[in-house]
């Protein structure tokens, strides 16, 4: 079996079972005189223990367990499904207290049995601790200057004193996860400050160089120029995936080798360069067709894209992070990312990992994930933070909304494999006051808007999360 059929089958046994506990969960905290706490935590230490597979021991081994754990997985299936994902939203709140009972029994019997099977393979206590800690997992989408309002849920996480445990983004959701990750502590004040700073000729200008690994554009964005200083290492050397402080992965779409729609140069002259800084009704129009044109190229023939995650293996160790932002955000007939500098490690990676994808040119990873939860799942069930005890949360700023019509041809092409990715997210946040997809450098009044209107929208499922991250207390055996 191969590891994307293994890793399928796996998402298709455990999906429910995660789809239980958030919604047992919310539940709880609609009503919550409907369990007590340790009733809850009994319910949740049941579906988690069904759902472990790999155990990451202290000393770095992967012990799997899911042929141990499956009896219990497909009784719990069976038992609480019914009740917990009612296709109306509805728990059934007597029926699952009346189970309860049974549903503890059921998970001490099976816990006594793989604990005595498990005896000489690893000690319990790593056990407890894949079922009862959560790790989260948040996830950046695309959409240009929509994206700004994730630094109000980073802010709102912060104040909660909430880390994540991985980070994964695509286009703009790339650069500000890469700024979430550089450190394990959030500073908003900090972001806003870099923002304040930048400005349109700063980072774009008209494309006046050759492209050798991107796709040319009538723009070329100067990501190093205008943030590269916040991404050295003692003020000097670039920083790598590697060496940021919480683990990152970024979505890079690559055109396979022979599969470019047109002659790259085709894509340098689809707009006039200085039009994008004029943001008139007019002038928007004219870039939104023309993108709305050149993107149909890429979303008719999904064949041709492949997608690349860049931070997910050790071949990726070395890239460098702005890099991995350049080439994410680099929007086919818009903006063109390439290395152009003298830097042989980055040319060396680049040539090796194009060749073994069979891969000619890198463009937005938003043509083939928009909100790459996809990868995260995966991510975290390679083992890339150690525990598969994971929340997914996704943040989607760039869905369709019938007050920027002019976007939603667009955001139409984008939610084809958002659809697809958000079956791996386990809570999808969708934000709707969002500042314009072209308000890539906006000024200090909109990314304090936004940033607020992120706070605000994102609060209504920070309670939720909350307790699905906190640790499950220590239970009693007897009581039912």
């Amino acid at each position: 079996m191969t590891v994307s059929r293994h890793l399928s089958k796996r998402h298709a046994a455990l999906r429910p079972l995660e789809d239980m506990e958030v919604a047992l969960v919310r539940a709880s905290l609609d009503a919550p005189s409907w369990l007590s706490a340790e009733e809850e935590a009994k319910l949740r230490y049941a579906l988690s223990l069904a759902r472990v597979c790999e155990v990451r021991t202290s000393d770095g081994r992967d012990v799997d367990l899911t042929d141990l754990t499956q009896p219990l997985r497909e009784r719990l299936t069976d038992t609480l499904g019914p009740l917990l994902l009612d296709r109306r939203g509805v728990v059934e709140r007597p029926e699952l207290t009346a189970l309860l009972p049974v549903i503890w029994e059921l998970a001490k019997e099976h816990r006594d049995r793989i604990r005595e099977t498990t005896a000489t393979m690893l000690p319990w206590e790593e056990v407890e601790a894949e079922i009862r800690e959560k790790r989260l997992v948040l996830v950046c989408g695309g959409g240009g200057g929509t994206g700004y309002v994730f630094l109000g849920a980073f802010h709102a996480l912060e104040d909660r004193g909430i880390v994540p445990a991985l980070l994964s983004g695509t286009s703009i959701g790339a650069i500000l996860a890469g700024f979430r990750a550089r450190r394990r502590h959030f500073e908003a004040a900090e972001v806003v400050e870099v923002v304040k700073d930048l400005s349109w000729p700063k980072l774009f200008r008209p494309l006046s160089v050759q492209s050798r690994f991107g796709l040319p554009a009538p723009l070329r964005l100067y990501l190093r120029e205008g943030i590269g200083r916040h991404f050295l290492l003692d003020g000097a050397t670039p920083m790598t995936m590697a060496d940021l402080e919480i683990p990152l992965l970024i979505t890079i779409a690559g055109i396979r080798a022979g599969e470019v729609p047109h002659d790259p140069e085709w894509y340098e002259r689809r707009f006039e360069p200085g039009i994008a800084s004029r943001l008139g009704i007019s002038a928007t129009r004219k870039m939104v067709t023309s993108l709305v044109r050149t993107l149909t190229d890429f979303v008719m023939r999904p064949g041709i894209l492949k997608a690349l995650v860049i931070g997910a293996d050790a071949r990726t160790d070395r890239f460098q992070v702005l890099d991995a932002m350049g080439f994410s955000s680099a929007v086919p007939g818009m903006l063109h990312y390439d290395i152009l500098r003298e830097d042989p490690e980055m040319e060396a990676l680049l040539e090796a990992m194009l060749e073994q994808e069979e891969i000619a040119r890198l463009i937005d990873g938003g043509l083939v994930d928009n909100v790459p939860a996809r990868a995260a799942w995966r991510a975290v069930q390679s083992g890339l933070v150690g525990r598969r005890n994971a929340l997914i949360v996704a943040l989607d700023a760039f869905a369709p909304k019938l007050t920027s019509p002019l976007w939603i041809p667009i955001q139409r092409m984008a939610q084809t494999n958002v659809r697809r990715n958000l079956r791996y997210a386990h809570i999808v946040q969708t934000f709707t006051r969002t500042l314009s997809p072209l308000d890539l450098v906006p000024d200090i009044d909109h990314i304090l808007r936004a940033l607020r209107s992120g706070r605000e929208e994102f609060g209504y499922e920070l309670p939720l999360i909350a307790r699905l991250l906190s640790p499950l207390p220590a239970l009693s055996e007897d009581s039912p």
